[in-house]
């Protein structure tokens, strides 16, 4: 998962006047580290194996009994009281961390599984915002059926490349590329005059799989859209 760092410079005043600016700075970094240690601590409990603090090692049999402390005190909260087995909810959250960093998964070559901030962000946010949709979100950006030319791009025959240019001026594709909201990898790449094609396709497979998942309840998805089917364990984490 690629990481980007981005150094700024803010020059605050030093006299009294530049006080209240000041706290303000500081405030932000204490409430953002605090996110961090939450996450941190969430994430911990869905990998579901032991690690080490400065205060010595956390054993693995405590990891997963505040693991299912927390799924069933969530349970509780959202109107699902024990819903599922310990060893369900365990194997849930444990499918949850790998949509959420899915590196820790090996693909057929023995080598990490690549992500995204933004695959990552529809799975986790719903743990920190009761309000959050995910990944439904993108049920208002994708289409039934996809366009045409997504089925030809497989075939030696290159004729693809051309419907799909023609195709961005179709009133679907507008309506995609000027959605609200944070644009998706495939509109990003198209705007930098890269390929953007395969960056579609993913991203019209993953929403369709997440729509099915949520609609039909069963665990039937691939990874990631699968872990779609524990929602009611991380929809209201507060």
């Amino acid at each position: 998962m690629v990481v980007r760092s981005i150094n700024l410079k803010m020059v605050l005043p030093r006299g009294e006047d530049g006080k209240r600016l000041r706290r303000s700075l500081w405030l932000t970094h204490s409430v953002v580290n605090q996110a961090v240690v939450e996450i941190e601590n969430r994430l911990l409990l869905c990998r579901g194996q032991s690690y080490s603090t400065e205060s010595g090692a956390v054993p693995a049999e405590d990891v997963a009994k505040a693991a299912l402390a927390m799924a069933r005190q969530v349970q509780s909260a959202s109107g699902k009281v024990v819903v599922g087995s310990d060893e369900e909810v365990l194997a849930a959250l444990r499918q949850l961390y790998e949509a959420i960093v899915p590196s820790v998964v090996l693909d057929e070559e023995g080598r990490p599984q690549r992500g995204s901030a933004q695959a990552a962000g529809g799975f986790a946010s719903p743990m920190m915002d009761a309000t959050s949709e995910g990944f439904l979100s993108v049920f208002e950006k994708i289409l039934e059926p996809p366009p045409a030319w997504t089925a030809k791009m497989q075939e030696p025959d290159a004729a693809w490349e051309a419907e799909s240019i023609e195709w961005l001026k179709s009133d679907d594709a507008l309506r995609l590329q000027h959605a609200a909201g944070s644009p998706p990898a495939w509109v990003r790449r198209l705007r930098a005059s890269e390929p953007w094609q395969q960056a579609f396709l993913e991203a019209y497979v993953a929403g369709s799989t997440a729509r099915s998942t949520v609609s039909t309840g069963k665990n039937e998805a691939p990874s990631p859209p699968s872990c779609w089917n524990i929602s009611v364990l991380s929809r209201r984490i507060e």
